[in-house]
């Protein structure tokens, strides 16, 4: 394997990212690549986290090599309009930056594959405050807005950039009901990670507990439970294993539930993207749905990365 190097700006760091060797198949004209865009459903409150799913599919008969597929490595471009058709500020949560040899385009899609994205709107577009900590969820106000997305390969000349058909969505105002909803998620988004602690982490599962009760389609159970569970370790909070394991348990939960819609393949490829990665099959478990297929993906990913970094 070649190391890529990728500065990320907003972290203040350097990763190391391993891209495989460039080779096997041609890469054709992308024009036997589609891309869609599925979100959970089409009207949302106003603060209500907003689930989506960017998919690149090849419908070709071979196999295409694609740069990295994400809404941070740059050759994914998304743009959120708001109802007066002006563009939405962001786009991305980092920069990652791919330094390649000679081609990005290191992963081969065979035919009938696909690659996903998951997302969560707040996270990447949409006005700044009036959460403290507001990278980590932002401002969606009322009105109609629309997404569109393309991709394109890496230094291939003849290809042509994959465009998806945009989506609508609508935002409206919360009713006085959704108002304590949204205060009550508002109040841990609002926690700095160095403020975070043992009786924070508690609240939250508490809410957690009680919101899937009521609903276990729930929105905002999925963002406290993420968000809980990156504080607590940052922070190092001294927590045990039965902590991680509720965590786990909340999440597979919440998958399961949601397996039909965006938020559970959102909850789907964070179970397999960290310490839940080798706690079993989700693949199987979640079979023939959309957050199946994210799984059956990202363990699909995990066993190509592995095989290509053992010694040959």
């Amino acid at each position: 394997m070649r190391p890529c190097k990728a500065p990320i700006s907003l972290l203040l760091l350097t990763v190391l990212l391993g891209c495989g060797r460039p080779g096997g198949s041609p890469t054709p004209a992308a024009s036997s690549l589609t891309l869609k865009i599925f979100l959970s459903k089409p009207e949302f409150f106003e603060g209500e986290p907003i689930y989506g799913l960017f998919e690149l599919r090849n419908v070709g008969s071979d196999t295409v090599r694609i740069p990295p597929f994400g809404v941070n490595a740059g050759w994914l471009a998304a743009e959120l309009h708001r109802p007066d058709g002006s563009v939405a500020p962001g786009g991305r949560n980092m920069i990652v930056d791919y330094i390649c040899r000679e081609t990005c385009n290191d992963d081969p899609v065979a035919p009938g594959q696909a690659r996903y994205e998951p997302f969560i709107v707040q996270e990447l577009w949409g006005e700044r405050g009036p959460l403290p900590y507001g990278i980590l969820f932002r401002r969606i106000d009322a009105g109609a807005y629309t997404l569109d997305v393309s991709f394109g390969l890496d230094r291939v000349p003849e290809s042509t950039l994959v465009v998806a058909s945009p989506v609508v969505f609508r935002v409206r105002p919360r009713r006085p009901a959704e108002d304590t909803v949204f205060l009550q998620f508002a109040r841990f988004v609002a926690v700095d990670v160095r403020a975070w602690t043992v009786a924070d982490l508690d609240s939250a599962l508490a809410l957690i507990d009680r919101r899937l009760a009521a609903d276990s389609a729930d929105p905002f159970a999925l963002d406290v439970l993420i968000l809980s569970d990156t504080h607590t370790s940052v922070k190092r909070l001294p927590v045990d294993s039965t902590v991680w394991t509720r965590i786990f348990q909340r999440e597979l939960a919440i998958a399961k539930a949601q397996a039909a819609s965006s938020a559970g393949a959102y909850a789907a490829a964070h179970l397999l993207g960290g310490r839940w990665s080798r706690k079993g099959a989700l693949c199987s478990t979640l079979a023939g749905t959309i957050a199946g297929d994210v799984a059956c993906e990202r363990e699909a990913e995990s066993a190509r990365m592995q095989k290509s970094s053992r010694p040959h």
